[in-house]
């Protein structure tokens, strides 16, 4: 898991295990698939918060 200033970048194992819904009632403003196991979420600015308290529950 990374991120820049508004994404979240993560590698996933099973890609069928994102649930989109799930993260877009989050909040979250969008979602890129650029790879067979990567995903962005765009999330904004508050990126960092979001990325910390992600790391704590991995």
């Amino acid at each position: 898991m990374e991120y820049c200033a508004t994404r979240l970048r993560l590698e996933v194992k099973n890609m069928e295990s994102v649930n989109d819904k799930k993260i877009k009632s989050a909040g979250i403003a969008g979602i890129i698939r650029p790879g067979k196991t990567s995903i962005q979420i765009i999330v904004g600015t508050k990126v960092q918060f979001v990325a910390d308290e992600l790391k704590k529950l991995l």
